[in-house]
């Protein structure tokens, strides 16, 4: 095939803006879609601005397995609601198997390419899938990672009040034990609580 007539054969067909479907340039359903309400611009249907509106808002969604539009109460989308698809973002029908990951990642569906789209999918799937069975083989892993964070975290408070401990008695300054506001060192009673907290 030469260049020229690959460029022809990417010219010869476009999506139906209303059903999602590729026709050919030209059909009659093309020349429909031009003549009502659609002009051909940058190998794609536009919908004109002075195109009247639409009598019947067709509700549509976009099958993530194929790409395709999916009328709503349709035999088709019967079809994929009796085998547990579910309707993800109100624009999405997606099959079961991907339908947690793509609650939890959405943006995985904003994807154009249908092909890229379900690979992307099937990989965030499988790596959930990964981490799930080791959390479930390994009990002991997510309490370990705990216990470690909190000691962390632990020890870096005491390092802080370490740090400023240091510092506020460079200033000559010390904490209430009440109330923990600062006070004089040389102001401070044996009691090591302020004016106020003593009074109490």
């Amino acid at each position: 095939m030469t260049d020229d007539e690959v460029i022809l054969s990417l010219d010869t067909y476009t999506i139906n803006p209303l059903t999602g479907r590729t026709i050919r340039i030209g059909s009659s359903t093309f020349n429909q879609l031009v003549i009502e309400a659609y002009d051909y611009l940058d190998s794609r249907l536009v919908r004109r601005a002075t195109a009247p509106q639409l009598t019947e808002a067709k509700q549509s969604y976009l099958n993530i397995e194929t790409g395709r539009m999916v009328q709503y109460r349709t035999r088709t989308y019967f079809y994929l609601i009796q085998r547990a698809y579910e309707i993800i973002e109100d624009y999405y029908l997606v099959p079961p198997r991907f339908v947690e990951i793509t609650q939890s990642y959405p943006f995985l569906l904003y994807l154009q390419d249908t092909q890229r789209r379900l690979e992307f999918l099937d990989v965030a799937l499988r790596r959930v899938n990964f981490y799930a069975e080791r959390d479930r083989l390994n009990s002991n892993y997510r309490r370990i990672v705990k216990e470690s964070r909190q000691f962390v975290e632990r020890r870096q408070r005491e390092t802080q009040q370490e740090a400023q401990l240091k510092k506020l008695t460079e200033l000559n300054i010390v904490l209430c034990k009440e109330c923990q506001m600062p006070v004089n060192l040389n102001k401070l009673p044996e009691s090591g609580l302020c004016e106020d907290c003593s009074k109490e």
